[in-house]
């Protein structure tokens, strides 16, 4: 419902025999014919046509960005890695009582289309409670597909050719020449330091990154230690910092390929230091009186994250996901994995 090879994400690689940090931007993309004006109707925005359907499927990268990673920084074949989620598709795990309460709760959305309705409810159309077993045979033999050919046959060999169908087929803009195209970028980690660690982050088209990076070089300029862990003062000043951060991120936040972003203004110490002379620590100050500030002259329970460090100091840090819960509804027909509803984004 949520980390799903249907979406996309990105992922902070440690390497620490190299002592080097990797960014791996492998989130979706707009199919190429998107257009400015796609969502609005009338005059008028219209969300529902952002996350529902068709015309809400960006390109996916959770797989190419996945065997990539497992590929240059990994121990293990494709094949190897994927063993363990083939048996739980093929052989199926226990539902547990969240995921039965999200199916149930989104009901109206997986039921709006016959194939995904056939995976997540019962042939007598019932739901799956906590306790039974889930089983997604379409789903295994996808990804024994992938485990025995590759990304190349998700993006430009059989699987793609069924969403290149089924999007045709539906007005859908993705198309097989989008899926050809993709490919996963390796960018630049967004790097600071915090009371004296180093802190890497993700870089845009993420957000958190520069944002969480700009909050803390706001909370720096605070004696957090002195307030005390979640005493009022502590969480005022977090809480401060964090409509500072956010309001920038929602003027300059973009994609880099796109638009200039200006994250070394948005990460920059000095910016974070006068924007920390904003704060008053007794009183909050009202969000409909933040704007954002001249970055440039200093130049959901939707998401899947894990955070994994081994025995000889590497880590990894991944975020993905389908954008809502359940994405966009669709499940690729035959296949058993839904598409994200990533435009929205």
């Amino acid at each position: 419902r949520a980390g799903n090879i249907g979406g996309g994400g990105f992922m902070l690689i440690h390497n620490s025999a190299k002592k080097e940090v990797v960014a791996l931007d492998f989130w979706q993309k707009s199919p190429a014919a998107a257009t400015r004006t796609m969502f609005v109707r009338d005059g008028k925005a219209d969300p529902k046509l952002s996350r529902e359907g068709y015309i809400a499927v960006a390109v996916p990268g959770t797989v190419a960005g996945l065997a990539h990673a497992l590929e240059k920084h990994g121990t293990l074949s494709l094949g190897k890695a994927l063993a363990p989620a083939i048996g739980y598709a093929q052989n199926g795990f226990v539902m547990n009582a969240g995921l039965s309460s999200d199916i149930k709760s989104y009901e109206k959305l997986l039921k709006a289309r016959p194939e995904t309705a056939r995976i997540f409810f019962k042939p007598s159309g019932g739901y799956y409670e906590a306790g039974d077993i889930f089983v997604q045979k379409d789903l295994a033999r996808t990804l024994k597909a992938i485990a025995k050919g590759g990304p190349a046959v998700f993006y430009r060999g059989e699987i793609a050719a069924r969403i290149a169908g089924q999007m045709k087929a539906n007005s859908g803009l993705l198309t097989k020449e989008d899926l050809a195209a993709y490919e996963p970028v390796v960018r630049k980690p967004v790097h600071t330091s915090y009371r004296g660690n180093d802190v890497y982050s993700m870089y845009p088209p993420s957000s958190g990154g520069v944002c969480i990076t700009q909050a803390l070089n706001i909370l720096e300029g605070f004696d957090l230690g002195r307030t005390g862990h979640n005493s009022a003062a502590t969480i005022h000043l977090v809480a401060e910092a964090m409509k500072r951060a956010f309001s920038d991120l929602f003027v300059y936040a973009g994609d880099p390929d796109f638009v200039a972003v200006p994250v070394r203004g948005l990460t920059s110490k000095t910016y974070g230091a006068k924007l920390a002379a904003g704060i008053d620590p007794a009183r909050a100050t009202p969000s409909s009186r933040i704007r954002a500030g001249d970055a440039r002259v200093y130049e959901k329970d939707e998401t899947t994250h894990f955070s994994i460090v081994d025995g000889q100091g590497n880590a990894v840090s991944a975020t993905y996901t389908l954008n809502g819960n359940f994405g966009s509804g669709i499940v690729v027909e035959g296949s058993g994995f839904l598409l994200n509803n990533e435009m929205d984004n």
